[in-house]
């Protein structure tokens, strides 16, 4: 419904709206909610893909600050805390439930990109992506010790410690989805099957 530099649609008068924007000021956009390499100038262009060091996760841990704040600020019941989102805002969904699982009931996620590290037929550009995190094939280090494309790949996430509780998810997305990629959704599905993952699968 926009974000805090566009006007924002369906606010109800007493509503409360907390805006958590993902853009960079320069051409490469945003962060996919997530961060960016130590060494890395959101205000310069043609920053270079970096070859070593760490990715920190910027975006990703200001959003949970957010919910922090949140929660102490109002009277949020904390068993009721749905992370939703579309595009973009579907993988912020997705990976908050994976990464963070403890803190939501419920995830929605609509025509997510659900793997940072599979561009299968998709036309997203995994370049487009090197200057935050460098190339695919360095997979930097991140939060956790977890390489930054594994923390961004939620087949991976929901393999991974098959014995943590993830709460419900649904996930709605397009087989002839030609921006994200349909692949990586049949992995995504895979992996939760194999290890006994629960969630509602639309597509």
């Amino acid at each position: 419904g926009g974000n805090f530099l566009w006007s924002l649609g369906g606010i109800s008068y007493g509503d409360w709206v907390l805006s958590i924007d993902d853009y960079l000021p320069n051409a490469d956009v945003a962060t996919f909610y997530f961060g960016y390499h130590e060494g890395y100038d959101p205000t310069a262009e043609n920053n270079a893909p970096p070859t070593s060091g760490f990715v920190h996760p910027y975006t990703y841990s200001r959003i949970l600050f957010l919910l922090d704040w949140a929660e102490v600020r109002f009277p949020v019941d904390r068993d009721r805390v749905y992370a939703i989102g579309n595009s973009m805002g579907g993988s912020m969904a997705l990976f908050l439930a994976l990464h963070d699982p403890e803190r939501f009931a419920a995830a929605w996620a609509e025509v997510p990109k659900v793997d940072l590290s599979n561009f299968e037929d998709s036309a997203l550009n995994p370049a487009a992506f090197a200057p935050l995190w460098g190339a695919r094939e360095a997979n930097l280090m991140t939060d956790g010790g977890v390489g930054v494309y594994q923390r961004l790949s939620a087949p991976w996430l929901a393999a991974d410690n098959p014995a943590r509780c993830l709460p419900p998810l649904y996930l709605f997305c397009g087989r002839n989805d030609v921006v994200v990629g349909w692949a990586e959704k049949v992995n995504l599905i895979q992996s939760f099957a194999s290890s006994r993952r629960g969630g509602f699968f639309f597509w």
